[in-house]
């Protein structure tokens, strides 16, 4: 079953506080500061991280064997380090999707399939 986090803005520490470098690794801190709404992504990337745990049945978030990171115009990505993808065995790393408005952030976060092509509308069930 998918997992869904959702953050609000007010419950986070500013963009600048040291509480984030133990929460993201030093090449998504310096993704996300360089946006103009930095604290949105950041928080974004803390959601992701927290449902892409629950997702993987990860007891406690292993904040730095995840990270999210996201070029230009793509889709986020989750890599996970050696240890983690040891411990998750043949299981796949979880798929997340971010988003971010109105002092909000959410993460979606599931198992994708092998066969799903995202591309191919014709499996599509609409």
């Amino acid at each position: 079953m998918p997992a869904i986090d959702l953050l609000t803005l007010a419950e986070l520490p500013d963009a600048d506080h040291p509480a984030w470098s133990g929460w993201l690794t030093a090449a998504e801190l310096t993704a996300c500061r360089g946006y103009l709404r930095g604290q949105e992504h950041l928080a974004a990337r803390l959601a992701g991280k927290l449902a892409v745990a629950r997702e993987a049945g990860i007891g406690a978030t292993p904040w730095h064997a995840l990270e999210i990171s996201q070029g230009h115009q793509r889709p986020p990505m989750v890599l996970a380090n050696a240890a983690l993808a040891d411990l998750l065995g043949p299981d796949p790393v979880p798929a997340v999707s971010l988003t971010h408005a109105g002092g909000y952030v959410a993460a979606l976060a599931w198992h994708p399939c092998a066969a799903e092509d995202p591309g191919d509308v014709t499996s599509w069930p609409w």
